[in-house]
C-alpha cells in the first residue's frame, strides 16, 4: 500500500481545525502522512495540532514564518515522503473515502493525476460542483475543459487532486511565492506540462467552505494581481501552444487574453488604465484575442468594444462592471 502525503496549511483556524483534522484521520486508507504547516497563528492552532500529533504518529507539525499559503505548502512537498500527494486547506474537510478513491483511481488506471468533484459550502447553502468530461489524454482532456468551462476555471485548487509526488519534486514544481492569488492555477499549470494522463471522478469527495478572512481568502494588492494574471497568460502560452494542446483557431487562449484584460482593467483605476489598453492592443495580443470565445454577456460586450477599439468605452465599461 502506497503512502499518501497530506499537506494541511494552518492560520488561525482553531474554530475549523479538529473538523479538518478528524477528516483525514478517519481516512479508510490508513496509510498517510500528514503534515500540518503552522503558518505563524496568532491564536491556538499550533497547540491543537500539536495535541493530535501526540495521538497518531502519523502526523508531524512543522512551522513556517507568516509567509502565506504558497510558501507553507511549498514547505509540506518538501518534507513529504509519499508516493502520492494531496492538499487540503485547514477550514475544508475530506468526505471519508477520498484517498482510498482517488488512489484506486490512480492505481487501476495507470494515471498520472486525479480530479474529483466537490461540495461548495456558502452561508449554509451547498452547491454540488461535478466535473462531466471524460478522462482520457492530457491534451484532449485540456481542450474539452477548457472549451466547457473556460479558462479560469481551467486548473482550479489543489485540494480536489491527488499528485504524484515523484513528478512534483523532480521537476521543482512549487506554488509561486510571490502571488497569493490564483497560485493554484499556476502550480497545476507547471504540473500539468509534464503528464500525459488524467482521470476523472465524478463523485464529489471534498467540502469546501467558503470562509472569510483565511489563509487563502485576502485582499491582494493590484499590481501582484497583475503580475499573476500575466503569468498565467505565459504559462498558458507557452507551455501549452507548444505542446500543441490548443490551436490559436480554437479561440480558447483567445478566451482567456479576454478574460486577462477584463480582469486587469477591473483591477486599474481610470488613469492607470490607458497605458494598460495601450499594451493590450498590441498586434501580437489582438491577434489572439480576437478569436476569443464568449461565454457570458460581459465578455460579449467588451469583446465588441475591444474589437472596434472604442477603448475609452472599454474603460468605463470596466469601471462599471467593478461597482
Amino acid at each position: 500500500m502506497n503512502k499518501v502525503s497530506v499537506i494541511v496549511p494552518v492560520y488561525n483556524a482553531i474554530e475549523y481545525l479538529d473538523r479538518s483534522i478528524n477528516s483525514i484521520t478517519n481516512q479508510t486508507y490508513k496509510n498517510l502522512e500528514i503534515i500540518l504547516i503552522n503558518d505563524h497563528s496568532t491564536d491556538d492552532s499550533k497547540k491543537i495540532c500539536e495535541e493530535y500529533a501526540r495521538k497518531d504518529n502519523r502526523i508531524v507539525v512543522l512551522d513556517t514564518v507568516g509567509k502565506g499559503v504558497s510558501a507553507t505548502r511549498n514547505t509540506g512537498i518538501i518534507s513529504a515522503n509519499g508516493e502520492y500527494l494531496c492538499f487540503l486547506d485547514s477550514d475544508d474537510e475530506y468526505e471519508n473515502e477520498f484517498v482510498e478513491k482517488m488512489v484506486s483511481c490512480i492505481e487501476n488506471y495507470n494515471t498520472e493525476l486525479v480530479v474529483c468533484g466537490y461540495k461548495k459550502v456558502h452561508n449554509n447553502q451547498i452547491e454540488e460542483v461535478k466535473d462531466s468530461i471524460a478522462s482520457t489524454e492530457i491534451v484532449d482532456y485540456l481542450n474539452a475543459y477548457s472549451k466547457q468551462y473556460g479558462f479560469e476555471h481551467l486548473a482550479n485548487y489543489p485540494w480536489n487532486k491527488l499528485y504524484i509526488t515523484e513528478v512534483i519534486k523532480k521537476n521543482d514544481i512549487f506554488f509561486d511565492e510571490k502571488i497569493s492569488v490564483s497560485e493554484d492555477a499556476v502550480f497545476n499549470m507547471e504540473y500539468i506540462k509534464y503528464i500525459n494522463q488524467v482521470q476523472v471522478i465524478s463523485d464529489t469527495l471534498v467540502k469546501h467552505y467558503i470562509v472569510e478572512n483565511s489563509l487563502v481568502s485576502k485582499k491582494v494588492d493590484k499590481e501582484i494581481q497583475k503580475y499573476t494574471i500575466l503569468k498565467i497568460y505565459n504559462e498558458y502560452k507557452n507551455n501549452y501552444l507548444i505542446r500543441n494542446i490548443v490551436d490559436e483557431n480554437d479561440g480558447i487562449l483567445g478566451q482567456y487574453l479576454l478574460y486577462s484584460f477584463l480582469r486587469l482593467c477591473e483591477i486599474y483605476d481610470f488613469k492607470e488604465l490607458k497605458s494598460i489598453v495601450r499594451e493590450m492592443q498590441s498586434k501580437e495580443f489582438r491577434k489572439i484575442a480576437v478569436k476569443g470565445q464568449c461565454i457570458n454577456i460581459n465578455y460579449k460586450i467588451f469583446k465588441t468594444l475591444y474589437c472596434l477599439k472604442f477603448n475609452w468605452m472599454l474603460r468605463v465599461f470596466s469601471i462599471i462592471k467593478r461597482r
